[in-house]
């Protein structure tokens, strides 16, 4: 007796139809839509970490030059005199951090590549690594991320009293005239530590900051930043419209510009009526 043939319907199947075969095809892309944002924003999120970690590093440094100091902050520049085994370009200005500051004219460009040697800056001691000045969003060639508060009384521009706004690394001018020269603060200076800021993160090409105390911007604002699109630029707030900001307690946020207050650049609050 010849054995029957199995029907063509229960024969096994080698393969997928095109129709099938696009359906899968649909579903990936679907989820591939979904979740690359969602890993975009994961990776955002870790170099934002990454950072503010490096800020607190910082953080340490510079409570520690302030310890070793006698209770005095870092000045965000100070004059120097060339070191007889100095090699190459030289700036008179010593940086709070070092990074070459002869890479360009003024005061150097530190985000541009490094052309000469690095200047020390006064805080290199008490880095265990220079690469917590640097960002992962930013370019590799970019020597640092970070910039100091840079407010200082001759500056000011607020008028009552007058000459009354200054930051941990800028109490006072110390000139020259057109040199960068300046003393830090102390600690009996700052009123309120954990509201004061040290640095924060920007786009800026010395390590050093004033743009929002001008008396060009807008002398009475206080309670919110001037919303100008120029200045906004010009901080650059990198990670998803926020920056990494450090306090002269050490501690360290995330901070967005419409969050900052004037009180926050300044070391004795006591010269604003809420705080008298």
């Amino acid at each position: 007796m010849k054995a029957r043939k199995p029907h063509l319907n229960q024969r096994a199947r080698l393969g997928f139809t095109l129709i099938e075969l696009l359906v899968v095809i649909a579903i990936i892309a679907i989820l591939a839509a979904i979740l690359f944002p969602v890993f975009a924003k994961a990776r955002a999120k870790g170099y934002q970490m990454t950072c503010l970690s490096n800020m607190k590093q910082i953080g340490y440094a510079l409570i520690m030059y302030k310890t070793d100091a006698n209770g005095t902050w870092t000045p965000a520049f100070r004059l120097e005199g060339r070191p007889a085994n100095w090699v190459g370009p030289w700036n008179t200005e010593k940086p709070w951090f070092g990074y070459d500051n002869a890479n360009t004219g003024g005061q150097g460009d530190i985000d541009q590549p490094a052309k000469n040697k690095i200047h020390p800056g006064m805080i290199d001691p008490y880095l265990k690594d220079q690469r917590v000045l640097k960002c992962p969003v930013k370019p590799v060639e970019a020597q640092s991320i970070v910039a100091g508060n840079g407010w200082y009384p001759q500056n000011s521009g607020w008028r009552n009293p007058p000459n009354a706004e200054y930051g941990p690394m800028t109490k006072k001018y110390l000139g020259p005239s057109s040199v960068w020269n300046f003393a830090g603060a102390r600690d009996e200076d700052i009123t309120h530590p954990a509201y004061t800021i040290i640095a924060w993160e920007h786009w800026a090409y010395v390590p050093i900051c004033n743009f929002l105390e001008r008396p060009d911007v807008d002398p009475d604002w206080y309670e919110s930043p001037p919303n100008d699109p120029y200045l906004r630029d010009h901080f650059k707030w990198i990670h998803y419209d926020g920056a990494n900001v450090l306090w002269t307690d050490s501690h360290a946020n995330r901070l967005i510009y419409d969050r900052l207050r004037r009180p926050m650049f300044v070391c004795n609050k006591k010269i604003y009526p809420e705080y008298r």
